[in-house]
C-alpha cells in the first residue's frame, strides 16, 4: 500500500525547491542561488483532485568535502522510506559528475526513480538533455519548475503513488498524537480500561505506532498510539526520522487526530508546529490538555487564556482539560472529537452554500485589484474530510489571503463546523 511519501532530492542549486513550491503551491521552501542553502529538510502536501500526496524537498546532497554526516542521514532515511523519488538534475549543467554518485547512492536505498530535468528554458539547456541517458534511468521527464513548465505531467506520475481521500464515514480511526511523555500511551490505556501500553517517567517508551480497536462510550473507533514527535533539530538519529515518517503515515491515513499537551508546560511552539501539520493534511482535530488534576484553578485560569492567545490562527481546533490518568473528561473528549468527525464528513446543498456566500459578500465584498473588481459568482462542495468548497467567478486568483481567511470564518460559523479545516479552492 502506499503512503503517499514523495521526496525530491539531487545535488544542490539544481532548482529542488523551486519544484516543491511549484507542487505544493506555496512558498515554504527558501529558493537561493547560495550552495548548500536547503540544510535539512521541507515537508508540504500536494493535493490533485481526490488524491493526497506528502513531499518532502531535501538538502543538496555532498555540497561540499565535509558534508554533514547528520543531514545525509536524514536525507537517506527519508529517501528509503518514500514510494517515489523525483531525481532533479540542471539541464542548462548538462550532466555532471555528481549526478552520477548520487544517483548510485539513492538506488542503494530506492529503486522508484524518476529523473527530473529541470531549466530547460535556460539557453543550451536542450543541447545537453541527451547527456542524461547516461545515467538509465527509463522515466524522465523535462520541466522548468521557474516556468511552469510540464509540472502537470510530474503531477500525474506524483498520482500514481497518491492517497486517496477516501469516505471517512464508516470507520474512525483516532491519532493520538503529541510530543515526548505528555501522556498519549495513559490515555490509551484509560480507553481501553488496561495498562496494555508501556508507561514510563522517560520519554521514548513506545517506538512505534499501535492501532487497538475500542467500543465506550457508544462508540466504535480504533485508537492509535503513536511515538512522541521531537523537534526536528533535536531528531538526531535515523530510527527517529523513521519514526516521525511512520507518524505522518498514520496522519495522512487516520480519519480524526487528538493532539495531547502538557497543561504543567502550556502550548509550546513544537505543538503549533504539529498542530499546524495536521491543520495542512486536513485531518478533524482536538486538543487534549492533559494533567490538569496538577493545576489549581487560577493556573488552569491561565492555561486557557494561554491557549486561547497561541491558538490565535487555528482558532477552530476546540480543547478540552483532561487527566487521562485519573480519567477525568475522558468521555467529553471522545463525545466531542465524534461529533467533529461527524461534521467534516457532512454534505451541504449548494443552495445552502449559496446563501452563505451571499452573506458573506453583503457583509464585505472582496476588495479589488488594480482596478479589476474580483467577482465570486457560485459555490459548491466539492469534498468532505477535509471539508472543499469550490468557488468559480472572476479574477479569483488575485483573491488575498486575509479574504479567504474571512471567508472560511463566516462558512464555519454560519454550518456550525469546528475542529474541522475547510479547504477553498478558487476557480477563474
Amino acid at each position: 500500500m502506499s503512503s503517499g511519501l514523495i521526496t525530491i532530492t539531487g545535488r544542490t542549486n539544481v532548482g529542488k525547491s523551486s519544484l516543491f513550491n511549484v507542487l505544493t503551491g506555496t512558498d515554504n521552501a527558501i529558493v537561493s542561488r547560495t550552495d548548500g542553502y536547503t540544510l535539512d529538510y521541507q515537508e508540504g502536501v500536494c493535493f490533485s483532485g481526490s488524491m493526497t500526496t506528502t513531499l518532502f524537498d531535501t538538502a543538496g546532497l555532498f555540497h561540499e568535502d565535509n558534508f554533514n554526516n547528520k543531514v545525509k542521514n536524514d536525507v537517506f532515511s527519508i529517501i528509503k522510506s518514500s514510494d517515489l523519488v523525483l531525481f532533479v538534475v540542471d539541464a542548462s549543467d548538462g550532466l555532471v559528475p555528481l549526478d552520477k554518485v548520487i544517483l548510485k547512492e539513492i538506488r542503494k536505498l530506492n529503486s522508484n526513480i524518476v529523473l527530473i530535468i529541470n531549466k530547460v528554458d535556460k539557453s543550451k539547456s536542450l543541447e545537453n538533455i541527451t547527456d542524461f541517458e547516461e545515467l538509465g534511468v527509463s522515466k524522465k521527464i523535462s520541466i522548468s519548475a521557474k516556468a511552469k513548465t510540464n509540472i502537470n505531467e510530474v503531477k500525474n506520475e506524483i498520482k500514481n503513488y497518491a492517497i486517496a481521500i477516501k469516505d471517512f464515514t464508516k470507520d474512525l480511526d483516532i491519532l493520538i498524537i503529541g510530543k515526548p511523555n505528555v501522556g498519549k500511551s495513559t490515555l490509551t490505556n484509560s480507553l481501553l480500561g488496561q495498562n496494555r501500553q508501556m508507561i514510563k517517567n522517560e520519554p521514548g517508551t513506545t517506538k512505534d505506532c499501535i492501532k487497538i480497536p475500542v467500543k465506550k462510550y457508544g462508540i466504535n473507533f480504533n485508537v492509535i498510539d503513536s511515538p512522541g514527535i521531537k523537534r526536528k533539530a533535536k531528531t538526531k538519529v535515523a530510527d527517529e526520522k523513521i519514526t516521525y515518517l511512520k507518524v505522518l503515515k498514520n496522519l495522512q491515513f487516520c480519519n480524526a487526530v487528538i493532539m495531547i499537551i502538557d497543561a504543567e508546560k502550556g502550548i509550546t511552539d513544537q505543538d503549533l508546529v504539529i498542530l499546524n501539520k495536521i491543520s495542512e493534511i486536513g485531518r478533524p482535530c482536538i486538543i487534549a490538555v492533559n494533567k490538569c488534576d496538577l493545576l489549581k484553578n487560577q493556573d488552569i485560569k491561565n492555561l486557557k487564556n494561554n491557549i486561547l492567545l497561541r491558538l490565535n490562527f487555528l482558532s477552530y481546533i476546540p480543547f478540552c482539560l483532561i487527566s487521562a490518568k485519573k480519567k477525568k473528561n475522558i468521555k467529553s473528549l471522545i463525545t466531542l472529537l465524534y461529533k467533529i468527525h461527524k461534521k467534516s464528513n457532512k454534505e451541504f446543498t449548494t443552495s445552502a452554500l449559496n446563501k452563505v456566500l451571499e452573506f458573506a459578500i453583503s457583509n464585505h465584498q472582496p476588495p479589488a485589484l488594480k482596478g479589476k473588481k474580483i467577482k465570486i459568482k457560485y459555490i459548491h462542495q466539492g469534498g468532505k474530510s477535509p471539508i472543499r468548497i469550490i468557488a468559480h467567478g472572476n479574477y479569483l486568483n488575485k483573491i488575498s489571503k486575509n479574504y479567504k481567511k474571512y471567508l472560511e470564518r463566516v462558512f464555519r460559523e454560519k454550518l456550525k463546523i469546528e475542529g474541522a479545516p475547510i479547504f477553498f479552492d478558487l476557480k477563474n
